[in-house]
Protein backbone atom coordinates (compact mmCIF):
# COMPACT_ATOMS: atom_id res chain seq x y z
CA UNK A 1 0.00 0.00 0.00
CA UNK A 2 2.75 2.00 0.62
CA UNK A 3 4.27 1.48 -2.95
CA UNK A 4 0.69 2.75 -4.04
CA UNK A 5 0.74 5.76 -1.87
CA UNK A 6 3.95 6.85 -3.23
CA UNK A 7 2.69 6.26 -7.22
CA UNK A 8 -0.62 8.09 -7.42
CA UNK A 9 1.71 10.84 -5.56
CA UNK A 10 4.03 10.91 -8.44
CA UNK A 11 0.53 10.93 -10.57
CA UNK A 12 -0.52 13.69 -9.27
CA UNK A 13 2.78 15.45 -9.37
CA UNK A 14 2.76 14.96 -13.42
CA UNK A 15 -0.77 16.13 -13.76
CA UNK A 16 -2.35 12.59 -14.32
CA UNK A 17 -5.56 11.24 -12.40
CA UNK A 18 -5.20 10.00 -8.80
CA UNK A 19 -7.41 7.35 -8.71
CA UNK A 20 -7.65 3.94 -10.32
CA UNK A 21 -11.60 3.28 -9.80
CA UNK A 22 -13.61 5.39 -12.72
CA UNK A 23 -11.47 2.96 -15.08
CA UNK A 24 -12.43 0.15 -13.81
CA UNK A 25 -8.96 -1.30 -13.46
CA UNK A 26 -7.09 -2.69 -9.97
CA UNK A 27 -4.65 -0.72 -8.51
CA UNK A 28 -2.11 -3.22 -9.95
CA UNK A 29 -2.47 -2.25 -13.18
CA UNK A 30 -3.57 1.54 -12.17
CA UNK A 31 0.36 1.20 -10.56
CA UNK A 32 2.07 -0.12 -13.65
CA UNK A 33 0.11 2.36 -16.02
CA UNK A 34 1.05 5.14 -13.84
CA UNK A 35 4.40 4.16 -13.71
CA UNK A 36 4.52 3.76 -18.21
CA UNK A 37 3.44 7.30 -17.89
CA UNK A 38 5.75 8.59 -15.58
CA UNK A 39 8.68 7.32 -17.09
CA UNK A 40 7.90 8.34 -20.24
CA UNK A 41 7.11 12.21 -19.19
CA UNK A 42 10.25 12.05 -17.47
CA UNK A 43 12.11 11.06 -20.45
CA UNK A 44 10.84 13.98 -22.24
CA UNK A 45 11.81 16.26 -19.56
CA UNK A 46 15.42 15.07 -19.58
CA UNK A 47 15.09 15.67 -23.32
CA UNK A 48 13.61 19.05 -23.51
CA UNK A 49 14.22 22.54 -22.05
CA UNK A 50 12.22 25.41 -20.86
CA UNK A 51 12.35 28.99 -20.45
CA UNK A 52 12.19 30.86 -17.19
CA UNK A 53 10.06 33.61 -17.27
CA UNK A 54 11.92 35.61 -15.04
CA UNK A 55 15.73 35.56 -16.65
CA UNK A 56 15.05 34.21 -20.37
CA UNK A 57 17.39 31.45 -20.27
CA UNK A 58 16.00 27.70 -21.75
CA UNK A 59 17.29 25.70 -19.11
CA UNK A 60 16.41 22.05 -18.43
CA UNK A 61 13.72 20.70 -16.64
CA UNK A 62 15.35 19.62 -13.88
CA UNK A 63 16.50 22.93 -13.14
CA UNK A 64 12.58 23.59 -12.22
CA UNK A 65 10.88 22.66 -9.38
CA UNK A 66 7.51 20.73 -9.06
CA UNK A 67 3.67 23.00 -9.37
CA UNK A 68 1.12 20.29 -10.05
CA UNK A 69 -1.46 22.57 -10.74
CA UNK A 70 0.50 24.11 -14.19
CA UNK A 71 -0.27 22.39 -17.23
CA UNK A 72 3.34 20.90 -17.53
CA UNK A 73 3.93 20.35 -13.89
CA UNK A 74 6.68 22.56 -13.16
CA UNK A 75 7.09 26.24 -12.54
CA UNK A 76 7.47 28.65 -14.68
CA UNK A 77 10.95 30.22 -12.61
CA UNK A 78 13.39 27.83 -12.46
CA UNK A 79 15.27 27.41 -9.05
CA UNK A 80 17.61 29.90 -9.21
CA UNK A 81 15.66 32.69 -9.51
CA UNK A 82 13.29 31.51 -7.03
CA UNK A 83 16.41 31.55 -4.70
CA UNK A 84 17.50 34.49 -5.17
CA UNK A 85 13.65 36.00 -4.76
CA UNK A 86 13.37 34.60 -1.39
CA UNK A 87 16.83 36.35 -0.96
CA UNK A 88 15.99 39.61 -1.76
CA UNK A 89 12.52 39.12 0.23
CA UNK A 90 14.20 38.50 3.30
CA UNK A 91 16.79 41.57 2.64
CA UNK A 92 14.10 43.41 2.17
CA UNK A 93 11.73 42.39 5.59
CA UNK A 94 14.96 41.57 7.85
CA UNK A 95 17.19 44.49 6.26
CA UNK A 96 20.84 43.28 5.73
CA UNK A 97 21.69 39.87 6.07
Amino acid sequence: MKEFRKITDYAGTYGLPATYKKFNITADEYVKIIRVLVDASQENMRKVDKQCTKCMLQKPFTHFGPHPSRSDGIQSWCRHCIANRCVAKEKKVYGSI
